[in-house]
C-alpha cells in the first residue's frame, strides 16, 4: 500500500473518520498520529472528504513526513 492510497472517505470508519483510528492498520491513535492526508468521497450530494491520520508505524512505512 502506498501512501496515496487513501480509502474513500464514504468507506471510513467512525474511529477511522473521527481520527481515532489509523487509516490503513485501524490501529488507535493515543499518541503520533500523522496526517496522512485527505481522504475523498461522497454519498449522493454529500462531500463526505475528510483529513485523515496514520499511526507513526504506518507512516514510518509509506514514508509520510510528520510535519506534512
Amino acid at each position: 500500500m502506498k501512501a496515496s492510497d487513501l480509502p474513500d472517505a464514504a468507506r471510513l470508519t467512525a474511529r477511522q473518520h473521527s481520527g481515532w483510528a489509523c487509516v490503513f492498520c485501524h490501529a488507535l491513535l493515543s499518541k503520533g498520529a500523522v496526517l496522512a492526508g485527505r481522504a475523498e468521497g461522497h454519498i449522493g450530494a454529500h462531500d463526505m472528504s475528510i483529513d485523515v491520520y496514520a499511526c507513526p508505524r504506518c507512516a514510518a512505512l509509506l514514508g509520510i513526513l510528520a510535519d506534512r
